[in-house]
């Protein structure tokens, strides 16, 4: 028996994978899935006791476990406003710990953005897009389309929200400027995922009507792609810190020994982008705090790897039991990264900058 664990609504990776899903997980049978979930709650007990779990070098530790079905999206405001969703439940921490915050399993939330604690939104939809928004106290249903889904949200500001609906002819650009949402843009791709600088610079990332992975740009004006990915590159995550500091991150197919894809990390400087690192697994999300301290996840099956940017090399500082879905930091030293298996993990900093 194999069991397929499936993650629903965060994008295609790459061709030959079901539209509009992120990615399939395949566990070699129930017993090795439950065997993992007690890893995990094991790793749990012995971080909240102070034990590093034979890891000293590392900063991450499980911080929550949800359950057994995967989170797919986190959004870090500061130390005290964390977000993540997944299964159709939005997970907040107000400091002290994890609790549910809203719950609709069947058109439930996939992505989540906040700019503040008295402005967030959670996209989702089965059927139909949906748009969620948090006023501080209460999630109403803000906006709905007649898109399959809404995946990838983000925010500039409280009146600068983009979110991408997913139909058959490809895709809407949804922005909302404070009162209304209204479509920027539409085209026949599959976008992947979106950030926001500001007000006119916004990226995505996804694939064209012909499958090439590009990079797009909104200049406050119009969206046009920036950077055409070389044929078998497949963007899926980006984060955009400012005008000048921008990463994409995907993975590039057959670069591996045994022809399994590998990890690709682009960044844009403000004029070009440029192939930043290349290497070990699949990538699926990255984050900025700073030029210097930037993280990237992703992962496979049972492997969730964490790399870390100081502003001159990328390392890997920690490698998880699941695969890793999405990262978020508030700062430096509060980062929270969440998995396939339900699990949500914090970091207080890089490792060398707590020295």
């Amino acid at each position: 028996m194999r069991l397929i664990v499936h993650v629903s609504g965060l994008g295609t990776f790459g061709p030959g994978r079901e539209y509009g899903a992120r990615t399939s997980m395949e566990y070699p049978n129930t017993r090795r899935r439950v065997a993992l979930i007690a890893v995990a709650a094991v790793i749990l007990l012995l971080s909240m006791a102070g034990v590093s779990c034979g890891v000293p070098e590392q900063s991450w530790a499980l911080q929550y476990q949800t359950g057994p079905n995967s989170l797919t999206a986190v959004s870090a405001l500061d130390p005290s406003h964390v977000w993540a969703v997944g299964n159709g439940t939005v997970y907040f921490f107000g400091g002290n710990g994890w609790s549910k915050q809203y719950e609709d399993p069947e058109k439930g939330p996939r992505d989540i953005c906040a700019v503040d604690p008295c402005h967030a939104w959670a996209s989702g939809g089965n059927g139909k897009g949906e748009i969620l928004f948090h006023d501080g106290s209460t999630w109403v249903r803000q906006f709905e389309t007649g898109d399959g889904t809404i995946n990838p949200i983000a925010a500039a500001d409280a009146v600068n929200v983009w979110a991408v609906g997913a139909n058959d002819d490809g895709a809407n650009i949804y922005h909302f400027d404070g009162s209304a949402w209204t479509i920027q843009h539409s085209a026949p791709m599959h976008v992947q995922d979106i950030s926001a600088a500001d007000a006119v610079n916004v990226w995505a990332v996804g694939e064209d009507d012909a499958g090439r992975s590009n990079i797009y740009h909104f200049d406050g004006s119009s969206w046009s792609s920036e950077h055409l990915a070389a044929a078998g590159e497949y963007l899926i995550g980006v984060c955009a810190l400012d005008p000048t500091h921008v990463w994409a991150v995907g993975y590039i197919e057959g670069w591996g020994a045994e022809g399994d894809p590998v990890g690709v990390i682009y960044f844009f400087d403000g004029e070009r982008w440029i192939v930043q690192h290349r290497g070990g697994e699949e990538l699926h999300r990255v984050a900025a705090a700073d030029p210097t301290n930037v993280w990237a996840v992703g992962g496979v099956g049972v492997d969730g790897p964490i790399c870390f940017f100081d502003g001159k090399l990328w390392e890997k500082e920690y490698e998880g039991i699941e695969p890793f879905f999405d990262v978020s930091a508030a700062d430096p030293t509060n980062v929270w990264a969440v998995g396939g298996l339900g699990g949500i993990y914090f970091s207080g900093g890089h490792r060398e900058d707590l020295e």
